[in-house]
């Protein structure tokens, strides 16, 4: 791969791989297949990681799988050098791609917490208020960007809320489903249905109410409009001061200014909310 050099050395304690240039869809199955052909053991594995430029998603994901494998072979986590630098690239270098990249991270963290995880029949319209939906089958197989890029694609101007919003500003609580707020209007109906439908939605749903539950491959969740009551806090707003992330794969997301998120945090009370709020206010000083 022209943007991606990766060299292996063997020694009697294990493995070192040397990864330099940007990983990425199309680089990361070379990486892949460097440590595939690696037998180890139950030996070490170093990633000498100080000439990545860049490491989106896909790589982080490469990681995680990584780390699975080897605790299945009986081996050590493996050891990124100098890891904080890798870190640094992918959640600092880019301000516009922090929250997507942040976003990305807690579903591969999903992923990784659930995946021995059976259906229990609870789907996140049955969400305790301390748990959330992170405690339901929503969170199994939980995938938001096919439709949040579809939003994008349609020209969609919906916001996200809820605990995706939250993760996107730093929260680490995990959650299993999507939120997303929007004005109410004819023409932003129209895009919405053309999202839903692109992302497998078979039933759609009215889209005259202020708040109905939807379901696209890889999502549930609900779309609300500042109709709904929101305690006694007016949302509309939110929708003018949202803030934008752009994900790797080339696409922008909407969602929920910080301060706007702890205000409809506040005024929804429940004890997720309370405690959800009281993190997203450390996060802001």
């Amino acid at each position: 791969m022209d943007n991606l050099t990766v060299t292996t050395q063997q020694h009697p304690d294990g493995a070192v791989v040397t990864v330099a240039g940007e990983i990425d869809l199309d680089t990361c199955p070379a990486l892949e297949e460097a440590t595939l052909i690696i037998h180890l053991g139950g030996k070490t594995l170093e990633l000498e990681m100080s000439g990545v430029a860049f490491m989106g998603s896909t790589g982080l994901n490469f990681l995680l799988k990584l780390r699975r494998r080897l605790a299945a072979e009986g081996g050590p986590a493996p050891h990124h050098r100098p890891w904080q630098r890798v870190a640094a690239t992918v959640l600092d270098g880019s301000m516009s791609q922090t929250a997507a990249l942040r976003l990305r991270q807690a579903i591969a963290r999903t992923e990784e917490a659930t995946g021995a995880r059976l259906p229990s029949g609870r789907g996140p319209e049955e969400a305790d208020d301390v748990l959330g939906t992170f405690a339901t089958d929503g969170a199994l197989g939980f995938d938001p960007f096919p439709f949040l890029r579809a939003i994008h694609d349609t020209g969609s101007r919906a916001v996200v809320i809820g605990q995706v919003a939250g993760i996107m500003h730093g929260s680490t609580e995990l959650t299993g489903d999507l939120d997303l707020l929007w004005d109410g209007t004819p023409g932003e109906a129209h895009a919405l249905r053309e999202a839903l439908t692109a992302c497998g939605c078979t039933e759609l749903p009215e889209l005259d109410r202020s708040q109905v539950a939807y379901r696209v491959t890889g999502a549930d969740g609900d779309l609300c409009t500042p109709a709904l009551p929101w305690g006694d806090m007016d949302v509309t707003p939110c929708l003018s001061s949202a803030e934008t992330t752009r994900d790797p794969a080339g696409f922008t997301i909407r969602y929920a200014a910080l301060d706007d998120l702890i205000r409809m945090r506040r005024a929804l009370g429940r004890p997720k909310d309370h405690r959800r709020a009281d993190e997203l206010a450390r996060l802001r000083t």
